[in-house]
């Protein structure tokens, strides 16, 4: 039980940085996000959170949930962690833009099978 709830928590971390970074994109365009560098800093921190979030779910949990790209997930919380210095914020424009909207679903549909 105990291992269920610390993944439901972990999930819960990934919704709160998620829901960030969704709100951001539906509210700042492209230009808005590469003049800002406190927006990158901000992006590049949630996805941070998500990917740490994500390595901390249980591998059976990662496992039995395949339709989400963890080890992609988890990969860009280590480059963001640790080669900060050569981040690539067109990537990260791509990243948010395009693979955000998707995870949002993805992950709200998984937290909605603890409630069942």
């Amino acid at each position: 039980m105990r291992q269920k709830r610390d993944n439901l928590a972990y999930l819960l971390h990934m919704q709160d940085a998620i829901d960030k970074l969704k709100n951001y994109i539906e509210k700042h365009s492209q230009e808005d996000f590469f003049k800002d560098e406190w927006d990158h800093d901000a992006v590049v921190r949630n996805l941070e959170i998500i990917g740490e979030a994500a390595n901390n779910l249980s591998a059976s949990f990662r496992d039995s949930h395949k339709e989400i790209p963890w080890r992609k997930i988890i990969d860009l919380r280590n480059i963001v962690a640790h080669d900060y210095a050569d981040i690539d914020i067109t990537i990260i424009w791509n990243i948010i833009s395009s693979y955000i909207p998707e995870l949002y679903e993805q992950i709200h549909e998984v937290i909605s099978t603890f409630k069942k």
